[in-house]
């Protein structure tokens, strides 16, 4: 082999092992987001606001949490004052508090499971407890009185 390739071997090695090293070095956090930080598995329950952050390479992992104001929508069934079916969709906007991020994922995980566990039943109970105050009849004659009661629950 070529002393000159034999020489280079090694600096390419230490040039990829470097990449590899420092690229895991830092994390940006996008606008509208914050970095849940991971160090092994553990939650740090101070999250990373936008921007540039060093973390430990193989031993920090970053989770990205979008805090901007998000729709879900969902479809509720519930029974009126006159006890007749009623079904409606629902969308209600929610946004994620940046504080509560690390949190939130430690005990719930990602934004997809907290609409699913928490929005979502919550507009449920709110249409459930909305309707049964007021007959069907009601219900579509007196719309503006149902949206302001339901926007109170």
């Amino acid at each position: 082999m070529n002393p000159i390739f034999r020489g280079a071997v090694p600096v390419v090695l230490v040039v990829i092992l470097l990449v590899a090293v420092f690229s895991g070095l830092g994390v940006v956090i996008e606008s509208g987001h914050v970095g849940i930080l991971k160090t092994l598995g553990a939650v740090k329950h101070e999250p990373l606001r936008e921007g540039f952050h060093l973390k430990k390479p193989f031993i920090d992992q970053v989770e990205q949490m979008d805090i901007r104001l998000t729709a879900s929508h969902a479809q509720a069934t519930a029974a009126s004052k006159d006890l007749q079916t009623v079904s409606t969709q629902v969308t209600t906007q929610y946004s994620m508090n940046g504080d509560m991020a690390p949190l939130t994922y430690q005990r719930i995980g990602n934004l997809g499971k907290v609409s699913a566990t928490l929005v979502e039943p919550a507009i449920q109970e709110c249409v459930k407890s909305v309707t049964a105050k007021f007959t069907a009849e009601e219900l579509v004659t007196k719309r503006e009185v149902v949206k302001s009661r339901s926007s109170r629950v």
